[in-house]
């Protein structure tokens, strides 16, 4: 880990210069002190919010399974199956060049991270799940990678300073957060003037509103968010929110909440990625289900925004 990096945090709370002493961070002005766990920036006191609670419980629960397995092997797969087709989509709106710095927000595993390092990047990946890190600077340490920074935070209150990012991306990440303006400013706020924000959401539509309910999918609509957030967090105790609480967009919103946010530039479209549907036991019902959710706009899976500062 290259700890020169380390210029770029900042306290989450007063945004004032850290003090590093003794293993951890200390804030002069407000006193907040931040540990360092196993190299790892630790700011994930300031989660307090009773929904990214519980998406924090539920990936470290995920994360602390697969650290059974073979970290090395599974981030490998990760990179085969999806570092070019995410990035290809991602540089259509903004090239990494050299020396310029690349946060990923919602890293976990950070195997995007790891692909542009070897390449010659510098790094940076905040996640609220610490096992998440813990695995991934297991792998960036096993490989002799030294050019990224691993934080543990909040991307509602991130511990970096104003104006430090050329290139910022989150791959389902800003949904997770009931105040979504307040996850767009913080990210326009990390960034540089002319970096980008590229993220990927659920898209809302029917098939957000049919077969993303298996993952607890609310969508972000008058009467039907309040509708289905109790009709899964009361009435289901989040039995099928794996990935926590979870918002579906429309382009529009999207579009809308960037530009209060202070987004000189804001796209959208749809985001391709590949889904197995391994819930799906026929065959047939499989093939048919990918199909639309590749090719019919009722069914995209996800969808992109790349907004400019």
């Amino acid at each position: 880990m290259n700890k020169t990096l380390y210029r770029l945090l900042c306290c989450p709370y007063c945004k004032n210069e850290l003090l590093h002493k003794r293993g951890s961070f200390v804030c002069g002005p407000c006193g907040k002190k931040f540990p360092i766990q196993q190299g790892i920036p630790n700011f994930s006191l300031t989660i307090e919010e009773k929904g990214m609670r519980l998406s924090q419980r539920k990936w470290n629960e995920k994360y602390e399974k697969d650290a059974k397995k073979d970290v090395v092997k599974e981030i490998k797969s990760l990179d085969k199956k999806f570092f070019q087709p995410t990035w290809e989509q991602i540089t259509k709106y903004k090239k990494l060049k050299p020396g310029r710095l690349f946060l990923e927000i919602g890293c976990g595993t950070f195997y995007l991270g790891r692909h542009l390092a070897l390449d010659g990047q510098t790094v940076i990946g905040i996640d609220m799940s610490i096992e998440a890190l813990k695995l991934a600077r297991l792998v960036f340490e096993k490989e002799k990678i030294p050019n990224y920074l691993l934080v543990c935070g909040n991307v509602l209150n991130m511990p970096f300073k104003h104006n430090s990012f050329d290139l910022l991306y989150g791959a389902g990440v800003i949904e997770h957060f009931r105040d979504t303006l307040v996850s767009v400013k913080e990210l326009q706020r990390v960034l540089k003037k002319g970096g980008v924000a590229y993220n990927t959401v659920p898209y809302l539509n029917l098939g957000s509103l049919t077969y993303r309910q298996v993952w607890g999918n609310i969508p972000r609509l008058p009467v039907l968010e309040d509708l289905f957030a109790f009709f899964h967090t009361r009435m289901l105790r989040a039995k099928h929110m794996r990935f926590g609480y979870e918002l579906s967009f429309s382009q529009s919103y999207l579009k809308k909440i960037h530009k209060r946010a202070g987004f000189s530039q804001t796209n959208t479209g749809q985001f391709n990625c590949q889904l197995d549907f391994d819930y799906l036991k026929n065959k047939t019902l499989r093939r048919l289900a990918i199909h639309l959710a590749t090719h019919s706009r009722l069914f995209w899976p996800m969808i992109y925004v790349a907004a400019t500062k």
